[in-house]
């Protein structure tokens, strides 16, 4: 919705003189005077680091997983079959498909290595330079909400987790890779309406914004203790008291 002309916002603070245009401001957060990063750039920086680290796990864990399908290859057939006898409505068997022990060691091995390549992939470099070869590409960086120095590997680590925990939950089986799948897909979607710094639920637990490089200190002039700069935008030919003021969203 288009704000509306200065002359014709109603209800002005008292005192306000009588026909002067009361300024409309709409202030844009700006984290340490960087503007934020927009979603799409945030996206497509996740979808390629989810390329690299499963193009990683397919070379490292590829003779596992050759081993895995080799063991659980006949579970995952009389499944299936069951499930396609009982969407026909036919006569289904009593005989419960079950997944052998080693087919259930080689799947935990497997998500364990995977949890592994992806910690090591991205926390040192959110740690470091809060920046992970996808969001590096995309020209967006991880700062923290209090200074735009390296945020560490402890809250680099919580800032992870939230992602990468759920998938212990896959190793239980459909209904576990269900809901696994369900939390990560929610602490994605959750800068689309966190407002108005777009944090998703990782960046809550670590304290930390997503911010765009290049638009502003980027981390030339730490600043420590200050969350934001808010830009305020008022009605043009204003007499400066809608100068970008400090200390905005929180």
């Amino acid at each position: 919705m288009q704000p509306p002309p200065n002359d014709q916002i109603e209800n002005p603070p008292p005192g306000w003189p009588a026909g002067v245009g009361y300024p409309y401001v709409v202030v844009v957060p700006r984290p340490h005077g960087m503007a934020l990063a927009s979603l799409g750039r945030r996206l497509a920086a996740r979808l390629i680091d989810i390329a690299a680290v499963a193009l990683l796990s397919a070379i490292l864990t590829g003779y596992l997983v050759y081993q895995w399908w080799q063991e659980t290859s006949g579970y995952w057939h009389q499944t299936w079959q069951l499930m396609q006898a009982a969407f026909k409505g036919a006569s289904v068997s009593n005989v419960t498909p079950t997944m052998t022990s080693r087919g259930n060691w080689l799947s935990v091995a497997i998500l364990l290595l995977v949890m592994g390549i992806w910690l090591v992939y991205e926390v040192p470099n959110i740690a470091s330079s809060g920046q992970t070869p996808g969001k590096r590409l995309m020209g967006i960086r991880v700062v923290g909400l209090d200074a735009t120095t390296p945020i560490g590997v402890r809250r680099a680590i919580r800032r992870w987790m939230p992602l990468g925990l759920p998938l212990l939950v896959w190793t239980c089986g459909p209904l576990g890779f269900l809901f696994g799948g369900v939390l990560q897909l929610i602490n994605c979607l959750s800068p689309t309406i966190n407002r108005p710094l777009r944090l998703a639920l990782h960046d809550r637990r670590a304290f930390t914004v997503v911010v765009q490089t290049g638009t502003g200190s980027d981390g030339d002039h730490p600043e420590s203790g200050s969350m934001a700069h808010s830009t305020a935008v008022g009605a043009p030919g204003g007499d400066g008291r809608n100068d970008t003021p400090h200390g905005g969203a929180r």
